[in-house]
């Protein structure tokens, strides 16, 4: 079969498009398609396109009409786009994340559907851990991985799926001990340490899983052979500085040590001619 010229062309010109989009245009691509299977209604949407935590939980709540399954569910939805949105606006990313934990954490919507407020727990660890997010937003990482783990450790959720629940805790973990993170949200990584404690010896938490405070105790463990790490590191950084001071001492007074060894010439004064009478 011959095909036309301009057929031709119009074939080539389409190949060598999709062999020269940048990947980031695949992803939109991609986040676009996404977006469309998960359609928010348009007054949520536009929350979420505000960027305002507080306007994203007026608008779940207001279109719930005070249905805590419809809040379950629209707090899920709204997470989703928050991992969607996390590689290409990572404050709206965030603000959607809180948003999202902040109405699910009500006991009365955990009590109807507890393994959604799991759901958005893990999504929310997910935004929180997203390299974007922590750069751009770090307080938000800090802030997301904290409300997570309180959010999982509730025994309602934590019974749902405890597996789940402890990888939870361990995302969150790392991301409040992220460089970044500890930077701008100190305080975090002692308050993740406090909930990871009381967890651990959660007895409603050791019912529904026996090995509950095997896990947690290694997640804490993590973190103290990291303090150790970094205690080691700053240890041979010291040494290293007074080993460079020994040897700048050294080499002051190796220096000092040849100016004193210089032979000292006195040479004759120029008023001065033949012997002295």
């Amino acid at each position: 079969m011959k095909l036309g010229v301009a057929t031709f062309l119009g074939i080539a010109s389409a190949v060598v498009t999709s062999a020269v989009v940048p990947a980031e245009f695949n992803g939109a691509s991609a986040l676009q398609a996404a977006g469309a299977q998960s359609q928010l209604p348009p007054a949520l949407q536009a929350a979420v396109n505000s960027g305002n935590s507080s306007a994203i939980q007026s608008a779940i709540n207001t279109l719930a009409g005070g249905n805590p399954q419809r809040v379950a569910s629209l707090a899920q939805q709204v997470a989703a786009r928050a991992e969607q949105l996390a590689t290409v606006d990572p404050t709206a990313a965030g603000a959607a994340a809180q948003a999202a934990l902040n109405v699910v954490q009500q006991q009365v919507v955990i009590s109807a559907n507890p393994s959604a407020a799991l759901s958005v727990a893990a999504a929310a660890t997910r935004v929180a851990s997203n390299p974007n997010v922590k750069r751009a937003a770090p307080s938000i990482s800090a802030q997301l991985a904290v409300a997570s783990v309180r959010l999982v450790t509730n025994p309602q959720v934590y019974a749902t799926a405890p597996g789940s629940a402890v990888q939870v805790m361990a995302n969150a973990n790392a991301v409040t001990n992220d460089t970044a993170v500890a930077a701008a949200s100190p305080q975090a990584a002692a308050e993740m340490t406090q909930l990871l404690t009381q967890a651990s010896t959660n007895t409603s938490l050791g019912g529904v899983n026996p090995t509950n405070n095997a896990q947690i105790s290694a997640i804490l463990d993590s973190n103290r052979q990291q303090t150790g790490s970094n205690q080691q590191q700053t240890g041979s950084t010291t040494q290293q500085t007074g080993g460079n001071q020994q040897r700048t001492g050294q080499q002051q007074s190796g220096q000092q040590q040849e100016l004193n060894n210089v032979p000292v010439v006195i040479e004759p004064n120029p008023g001065q001619s033949g012997s002295p009478t």
